[in-house]
């Protein structure tokens, strides 16, 4: 499979078998392509590493459109997207402290899978865990952070948890944006729920973006994981974006 056509169908799997074995095949080419490039990039291994995490990622939940304005139309054009993403996502990993960290210890199979230099398995581990984080990640913010950040307000708790978990089902597709300002006006003014609606979500996302920009929150964390937060709360502000 070319490289342009495979980085058009990248995306989870959704249980068709005729889609999912295209978007396996898929899988197999961006990440062979992005493991390729990466290994291009004057950084250390350790933020080349969460370079390849991040770009994996982000176009699993974003999908190709979230990674350039222009769609690319040639192989080397996909190469040029994917090599900015990795260069900018290496930098922003130095920038925001990873190289302070300790070294991950690798688990017995990682270990052997780097050791074989096996690269369609280790891409494959690599997307694997990447979905793991994502989900974990998500449930973290679901189930702990957010209720705590709900908790710590001194008024405008509830609203806030309500706010964000209709944000959440926006982006699975359980509810839309039109069905959740319906259940704000209760058959009331669709104009004056949407303006209240609004306002939550940008005392949300003001509340939000204040906690991920907290050295001590951010330190408590893994950067993988705090590649993934990052990336699911752009996404559940910019829910058009979701998958």
């Amino acid at each position: 499979m070319e490289l342009i056509r495979a980085f058009e169908l990248f995306g989870p799997l959704v249980g068709d078998p005729a889609v999912d074995a295209e978007r396996e095949e898929a899988g197999r080419v961006v990440q062979l392509a992005v493991y390729r490039i990466s290994r291009s990039l004057s950084s250390s291994e350790r933020f080349i590493e969460a370079a390849e995490f991040h770009v994996l990622c982000a176009l699993l939940r974003r999908g190709p459109e979230g990674m350039t304005r222009r769609p690319p139309q040639t192989d080397e054009e996909v190469r040029r997207v994917l090599y900015r993403a990795l260069r900018n996502a290496a930098i922003d990993a130095w920038r925001t402290g990873e190289r302070s960290r300790p070294e991950v210890e690798l688990d017995e199979h990682a270990a052997e899978l780097l050791v074989a230099k096996d690269t369609d398995a280790f891409e494959e581990a690599a997307l694997a865990r990447c979905r793991q984080e994502l989900n974990e990640a998500s449930a973290e913010l679901e189930h702990a952070v957010f209720p705590a950040l709900a908790a710590g307000m001194k008024g405008g708790g509830a609203v806030l948890l309500d706010t964000l978990r209709a944000l959440r089902q926006i982006v699975t597709g359980e509810e839309t944006q039109d069905s959740v300002i319906d259940a704000i006006a209760r058959g009331g003014d669709l104009r004056s729920a949407d303006d209240r609606f609004r306002k939550r979500v940008s005392a949300a996302r003001e509340r939000v973006l204040a906690w991920l920009d907290d050295p001590v929150e951010r330190a408590a964390h893994h950067p993988h994981w705090w590649l993934a937060f990052e990336i699911l709360i752009e996404e559940l502000f910019d829910p058009g974006r979701g998958r």
